[in-house]
Parts: structure tokens; C-alpha cells; sequence
């Protein structure tokens, strides 16, 4: 390959190795304008991964007017898990990806969460990013932060 092609004739190249159907739709991301939240120590832990004591962290909060939804990070015993909001019913079906981020921003953990309407309208969706220990090893950080964005 030409390592001097553009960036739209790989994309071109791309469409034409690989082409959509007719009335598929590619879901496509859509970023909002929040910065990450500063980055928070997780919870110590102790044998069998269970908390040394009730976290009495904030938890991590990412709230995105933008994207209408809000994001919360929360520790339920020794698990960490990711609490998706919002108000339109137009968010029904569509994800959130919402990821844990090391504290120097150079490890991730991602997962897609999609979100479902309940009978007042609202949608919601919440997952597991496993255990506290799981988190702390597999960012390699003992500090976390957040971002997010919606998929649509």
C-alpha cells in the first residue's frame, strides 16, 4: 500500500472492500464537550477481593447534557460498575461506551452499554467492569478517571 495515500482514499478504498447494504445503518459515534472528571483512588481491597471498609468515595460522575445522558461510576462490594442515564426516549437502543481510564491516560477499559427504555420513558443501562482488583491490574493504575460517548 502507498504510504502516501490520503486519509480519504483509504476511506474510499475502505467503502469499496467493504460496502454497506442498502438501508443498513452504520451506527456512528457522537462525542460530547465534557472533560473527564478528575481521576479518583479506587477502593482498597483486602483477601477474596472483598473491601477493607464501605467505600466512602464520591463516585465518578460524568453528567453530558450534550449527549442527554448521565454517567455514573459506582462500587457495589467488590465490583465496579457503570450506571447509564437519560431522559429521551430517542435513546432507546442506542450505547453508551463508557471507559475507565488510567490516571496517566495511557491504559483503558471500555464496554458498550446499551440502554433500554423503561415505562416512564426514561432509558437506562448499567454493566460490570468486574472486581476492583481486576480494574487496579488490568489499568495498572490505583487511580481511575472516565470517558464517555454515545453510539448512534
Amino acid at each position: 500500500m502507498d504510504p502516501h495515500k490520503s486519509d480519504s482514499d483509504l476511506a474510499q478504498l475502505f467503502d469499496e472492500l467493504f460496502p454497506v447494504p442498502e438501508g443498513v445503518k452504520v451506527p456512528m459515534p457522537r462525542f460530547g464537550r465534557m472533560q473527564p472528571p478528575p481521576a479518583q483512588a479506587l477502593p482498597s481491597t483486602g483477601p477474596l477481593n472483598q473491601p477493607l471498609a464501605p467505600p466512602d468515595l464520591e463516585r465518578l460522575d460524568w453528567l453530558d447534557s450534550d449527549l442527554g445522558i448521565n454517567v455514573f461510576i459506582k462500587y457495589q462490594g467488590d465490583s465496579v460498575w457503570a450506571f447509564v442515564e437519560g431522559d429521551e426516549p430517542a435513546l432507546a437502543g442506542k450505547s453508551a461506551s463508557v471507559a475507565l481510564v488510567s490516571e496517566k491516560g495511557d491504559r483503558f477499559l471500555s464496554r458498550l452499554v446499551p440502554l433500554e427504555r423503561d415505562d416512564e420513558s426514561h432509558c437506562s443501562g448499567q454493566l460490570s467492569f468486574g472486581t476492583i482488583d481486576e480494574v487496579r491490574r488490568q489499568l495498572g493504575s490505583e487511580k481511575i478517571t472516565l470517558d464517555v460517548f454515545l453510539i448512534e
